[in-house]
């Protein structure tokens, strides 16, 4: 049988929306963070194919055709999940394949620990065999975490490469999961962590919010040659319009600067702090 992670999976818009009317058990109805909440399986499952070209025949979504038939694997991005019945502690799982993935960038892995099995995002030298390490713990000293291991920011020490990263704690991740991108946690403040994305953006999270260590794997990804228009027609790629257009002073280079640090956390006000 397949194994079930007893809690919901923040698909948000994605191509299982199609299978939001499946019946749905009781025990993952309770938690309002995740918009879908599907039973969980390592198994491939067919995709409906995206098109760009409504029933009247007008195209709403340029550049989308085609392309190779994919099957989706869900990922599951909440590292730390704790299962009913198991101790409510560290815990470690194992790396039994690597591989790729048609829906992302990066490739991914297929861990097992304890009794279940599920997909997550790979690191750079993440290989079959390995032993993946899992702790919501924060103690007084920074950990030495090893490649592909997940701890709380706070747990970690100043100046650590991280992937994977969570806004709010519990929630899943949601920045740093392209292909060869990684974050570095440049200081932690008063029970928050300051994290500088690969945009060079910087985002305030709480220290409990957790993080995968180490840099996403495929790292070549951007390197890649396409060779000839036939392969982006396999990836789902249509060319663009012939026709001419005139540059007016946008194409040139703009020089701007970063964008203020965005913050998840709930500062008290002024008059709170009065």
């Amino acid at each position: 049988p397949e194994p079930n992670i007893q809690a919901g999976l923040p698909w948000g818009n994605s191509p299982l929306r199609a299978m939001d009317s499946a019946p749905r058990p009781a025990s993952l109805t309770n938690n309002p963070m995740w918009k879908c909440r599907i039973k969980y399986t390592t198994r491939p499952i067919g995709m409906k194919r995206q098109v760009a070209v409504i029933h009247t025949g007008r195209i709403t979504v340029h550049g989308i055709g085609g392309g190779h038939k994919q099957r989706y694997r869900m990922i599951d991005f909440q590292r730390l999940r704790y299962v009913s019945g198991a101790e409510s502690g560290p815990y470690e799982e194992k790396v039994i394949q690597v591989r790729y993935d048609p829906c992302r960038s990066a490739d991914i892995a297929l861990v097992a620990g304890g009794k279940q099995k599920r997909w997550i995002i790979a690191t750079e030298n993440m290989q079959p065999g390995d032993l993946l390490k899992t702790s919501g713990h924060i103690g007084r000293m920074a950990v030495s975490a090893s490649e592909g291991d997940a701890y709380p920011l706070g747990a970690l020490p100043v100046g650590t490469l991280i992937n994977n990263l969570e806004s709010h704690p519990g929630k899943g991740a949601q920045y740093i999961r392209a292909a060869g991108t990684c974050g570095v946690l440049l200081r932690k403040v008063n029970g928050t962590a300051i994290v500088q994305l690969p945009s060079k953006r910087h985002v305030q999270v709480l220290e409990t919010c957790m993080a995968t260590v180490g840099r996403v794997s495929n790292i070549d990804h951007n390197k890649r040659i396409i060779g000839k228009a036939g392969r982006n027609r396999w990836l789902g790629k249509r060319p663009r319009s012939g026709l001419w257009h005139r540059k007016g002073g946008w194409a040139g280079r703009k020089i701007k600067p970063l964008p203020p640090m965005k913050s998840y956390v709930n500062l008290p006000t002024a008059a709170a702090r009065a």
